[in-house]
């Protein structure tokens, strides 16, 4: 099993959300939450997550072992689908400046699933403490049945399972063989091997390509970035104009961006977090302009002129239609060569 040890768990993750997850994706900002209640003493410090292509789940690892609870049911239910699903074991080791710490481990999901079922420990009692104290006992068809309803109308709570069984014992079972076969590994090569793992699926050998959700596609076809599709077992190409609309729900393809294009669309993409400009809106009008009056006496060769395309391609999309006043530019740069300034 790749093992990913002292690691920062919640930007791993959110990685894996990136690459596997095109829809609901705002689901993992509740996982993080269920991580960063861990620290306290008395929670879960073992969950089990996984990653889907609509959104993500994340479970107390013992829950998932008891039956029939929602944990364990919804663990399960993706068996028919394994190729979307990056499951992972997480186990929380500390909380600081904001990030959870602490080791992943990459599951196969199908053999896991496997394990599940054959060591799963029946429950038939849920205990349920609400937030004014007062607690309460329930049959565990009918807290799975109202798990939902209880919040809205009471308020959020916290529960435990009333198990007959010995579940530490397996717990410590579990962990101890998982932990035996553990292979220290490179959490960015493993991103990697599933990048391409994926592309390969749809006949596609290469790794110069970034997949995108049917959303995130269309704005950066909206942005001017060239989209592409990858039919299974077809030959890729670049998407035409009003092509996208038509493909958003359909499935079957993947939709993609070329690597090098990447960085343009994580600077654009308004869901990520954003790092300090590398320019101010002044600076890159100025480097437009600059750019663009390169090599107008035709001294540049014609490799140069390509390379100059390409950088006023990227800049256009970055900069935005209207902000590049060359004129007015011009007249500023030459006022302050006038005053001797550097411009």
């Amino acid at each position: 099993m790749k093992a990913f040890i002292g690691v920062d768990i919640q930007e791993c993750l959110r990685r894996v959300v990136e690459e596997n997850t095109l829809y609901h994706k705002a689901d993992f900002e509740y996982d993080i939450g269920d991580l960063k209640n861990a620290i306290s003493v008395l929670a879960s410090k073992n969950f089990l997550w996984m990653s889907r292509e609509s959104g993500t789940y994340c479970f107390p690892e013992r829950d998932v072992y008891l039956t029939p609870s929602y944990a364990n049911n919804t663990w399960l239910y993706y068996r028919g689908h394994p190729e979307e699903i990056k499951s992972f074991y997480v186990e929380v080791d500390d909380f600081k400046d904001g990030r959870v710490l602490g080791s992943l481990v990459a599951l196969d999901y199908l053999s896991h699933c496997a394990q599940v079922q054959e060591t799963m420990q029946p429950v038939h009692f849920a205990k349920v403490t609400f937030k004014d104290g007062v607690r309460r006992t329930f049959e565990i068809s009918e807290f799975e049945k109202n798990r939902d309803s209880l919040r809205q109308n009471y308020g959020p709570y916290t529960y435990e399972y009333d198990s007959s069984s010995d579940l530490d014992s397996l717990m410590y079972h579990i962990r101890s063989q998982r932990k035996n076969n553990l292979e220290p590994y490179d959490f960015d090569r493993y991103m990697e091997e599933i990048r391409l793992e994926r592309f390969a699926r749809f006949g596609y050998h290469g790794s110069d390509f970034v997949r995108l959700s049917p959303y995130d596609a269309q704005k950066c076809h909206a942005a001017g970035l060239p989209v592409f599709l990858f039919p299974k077992d077809e030959p890729h190409r670049e998407l035409r104009d009003g092509e996208l609309r038509s493909l958003r729900y359909k499935s079957g393809h993947l939709l993609a961006i070329r690597q090098q294009d990447k960085p343009i669309w994580d600077y654009l993409n308004p869901e990520l977090p954003k790092i300090a400009s590398l320019f101010t809106p002044k600076e890159l009008s100025r480097l437009y302009w600059c750019v663009s009056n390169t090599g107008k006496n035709n001294d540049a060769t014609l490799e140069e002129n390509r390379n100059l395309q390409e950088l006023l391609a990227k800049l256009n999309i970055i900069i935005g239609a209207g902000e590049k006043e060359a004129p007015a530019l011009e007249l500023e740069l030459e006022l302050e060569q006038e005053q001797g300034q550097e411009p």
